[in-house]
């Protein structure tokens, strides 16, 4: 499990609180945590190898060359609040697996 996840940073975190989203009714959850990504300027944490948890549903052929399969991305952001309050991790999956969901969470 170890190879897994590729963490980018080691941010010294205030008791942090984690906000999880996958995609589902409408996206919503997705676009809001986006919308809090995008305007708290979020940094980059972690991000999960796909490949161990999703399954190849199809191939692309460009120029008759067959293109590695592309997998949903599955990243951590963090944000450090500037005040006294806990800072936050934000989890933004493209995708749900289909199975091993509960290994994922």
């Amino acid at each position: 499990m170890k190879d897994l996840v590729k963490i980018y940073a080691r941010p010294k975190l205030n008791a942090p609180n984690m906000l999880a989203s996958w995609p589902g009714i409408s996206n919503v959850s997705v676009i809001a945590a986006t919308y809090l990504k995008r305007k708290l300027d979020f940094k980059k944490l972690a991000e999960v190898e796909a490949f161990h948890f999703f399954d190849p549903i199809g191939v692309v052929v460009e120029n008759s060359v067959v293109e590695a399969p592309q997998f949903p991305r599955s990243e951590f952001y963090y944000w450090k609040n500037k005040g006294e309050g806990s800072d936050i991790i934000l989890f933004i999956g493209e995708d749900q697996p289909a199975s091993k969901g509960y290994e994922l969470a």
